[in-house]
């Protein structure tokens, strides 16, 4: 955030609002989630006979965590549903561990691998969510206006889980390390007990009215794209664009320019500035209509930007310095940049190059005022 680089952060400001010392580079699109796999759902037979019930049913789901004792968890639901007259659905690859058989589980719990929490939650008997506390569980049950019973694990599931406390969207949230059957039958019949179910309908209400996350994402990506588009061109190379702007002369200069003058020891890294220019790789071809491209391409930046975060945080610990990370990938970038160049055959490019490194470097000697 500190090096403004451009930030979508795809969830609700019903839900996180932006905080006030966020500048203009952080966006918060709203959620962006498919209906696909939703609508596309068939429910067995044996699923739409459970919820065809006057009985309270709570959604469970703690989505890829891994329990050590399932059946134990499993056994101290059943018994809170019980003693409050309810059922539950329970859902997710966790429940691969559960014994099998028709007698294994108590009869007030169905167990249901894959299984959209988006179209159970909609369903007239389901009344309460039980989950983990994940980003997208948070986010499908305030859309679906369930009241939610967060069992956070670890890391940002107990920030969903305040949130979702903050908000009245459930009752208080229990670790899950320190859930006991008690704990659970009072947590349970908290969830059940209708509180919560005003402040629930609100947030949904407000959630359905905010325009898809998805379109906001992309149009916040395209003014990125007419940005570079207009950016301003290399004083020293025709046809690229400035990267680097020289502090003393002011002058600008493409990645290329600045690497190779940094190599020949004319100038120092500690010289430039960035230029604010956002480079926008069009080689794949994007589908720009397609939402599953757009998605896609943002799953892809998010997966980047993190792994360059570890690898920069790991690198401070170790040194003692903190980086700016952008600015350490456009001095890599350069530098790739003036290899490229150095190995450039013109007899593989119609026998043309735009400038040899001689009259680079002899341009600059003349724009600075430094004796050829």
């Amino acid at each position: 955030m500190r090096a403004e680089a451009q930030h979508l952060c795809l969830w609700s400001n019903a839900i996180v609002p932006k905080p006030n010392d966020w500048r203009e580079h952080a966006t918060i699109t709203g959620y962006s989630m498919a209906r696909e796999h939703d609508d596309n759902y068939l429910p067995s037979a044996s699923l739409l006979d459970f919820l065809s019930t006057e009985d309270p049913i709570v959604a469970v789901s703690m989505g890829s965590m891994h329990m050590e004792n399932p059946s134990e968890f499993v056994q101290m639901l059943s018994a809170a549903l019980a003693d409050l007259g309810a059922r539950a659905v329970v859902s997710g690859a966790w429940t691969r561990s559960l014994p099998a058989g028709p007698q294994a589980l108590e009869a007030n719990i169905l167990a249901v691998e894959d299984l959209p929490h988006s179209w159970l939650l909609r369903q007239r008997a389901v009344r309460g969510f039980i989950h983990h506390g994940g980003a997208g569980h948070t986010a499908t049950g305030a859309r679906a206006g369930v009241p939610m019973l967060v069992l956070p694990f670890f890391i940002d599931q107990n920030f969903w889980a305040a949130q979702c406390r903050r908000l009245r969207l459930g009752p208080h949230p229990v670790r899950f390390s320190d859930i006991t059957a008690p704990r659970l039958r009072v947590a349970v019949a908290e969830l059940l007990s209708g509180e919560w179910d005003g402040a629930c309908a609100r947030i949904a209400s407000r959630l359905a009215e905010e325009a898809g996350g998805t379109a906001i994402a992309a149009d916040a990506i395209a003014r990125q794209v007419q940005a570079s588009e207009a950016a301003k061109p290399c004083s020293l190379v025709e046809g690229l664009t400035a990267q680097w702007r020289h502090r003393e002369s002011g002058l600008l200069l493409s990645g290329l320019a600045a690497a190779a003058l940094t190599s020949r020891r004319l100038t120092q890294w500690s010289d430039y500035d960035t230029h604010p220019v956002i480079t926008w790789d069009r080689s794949e071809d994007f589908d720009k209509a397609s939402g599953d491209g757009i998605l896609s391409a943002l799953v892809l930046i998010a997966f980047k930007v993190l792994e360059l975060l570890l690898r920069v945080l790991a690198w401070g610990e170790s040194t003692g310095v903190t980086a700016n990370p952008i600015r350490e990938a456009k001095i890599r970038q350069s530098s790739y940049d003036l290899d490229k160049f150095r190995n450039y055959t013109p007899v593989e490019h119609g026998g043309q190059c735009p400038m040899n490194e001689q009259q680079l470097v002899q341009n600059w000697k003349i724009l600075v005022g430094v004796d050829c």
